[in-house]
């Protein structure tokens, strides 16, 4: 899980944010509960712990809802499964390692990825689920880079 966070706060350069505020809501939602962890990083948090960094030099947030209670984990990852439908996500890759189960999701748009959702289920190993929300305006040839950094 650690991994995933680390990959959203690193991920490449982007350019102007476009948010999806039912993730907003989504976090709004859950942030009361002691068992749930909702972080909102900006870019000014990012440049603080990265410095000035060209993989996140546009970046302006990532969005993280995150939880071990396996009841809300299954809800925070259905209510995230119908705001990707919604909203029309496509799904990039979904895999199974170690007992982890994540799906990667983007949008895109003018031949750019605006956001890319990653869904992690770890319910089964009663291990931290949820789910991480990186807008941007990252051009689609660069997305090999955003898989490398997954695959670290």
């Amino acid at each position: 899980m650690k991994r995933f966070i680390l990959l959203a706060i690193m991920l490449l350069p982007v350019s102007l944010m476009a948010q999806i505020p039912q993730f907003s809501k989504l976090a709004e939602k859950y942030s009361d509960n002691e068992a749930v962890t909702c972080m909102t990083i900006n870019k000014q948090m990012m440049t603080m712990f990265a410095g000035e960094n060209e993989m996140i030099e546009n970046l302006s947030e990532i969005e993280i809802i995150v939880t071990k209670d396996a009841a809300i984990a299954r809800k925070v990852l259905d209510d995230t499964n119908k705001i990707v439908k919604k909203i029309d996500a496509k799904e990039l890759i979904s895999a199974n390692e170690d007992g982890e189960k994540f799906t990667i999701y983007t949008i895109t748009q003018n031949g750019n990825i605006t956001n890319i959702i990653i869904a992690i289920d770890c319910i089964a190993d009663e291990g931290e689920s949820g789910v991480i929300v990186v807008s941007g305006n990252i051009p689609e040839e660069k997305l090999g880079e955003v898989m490398q950094v997954v695959n670290q």
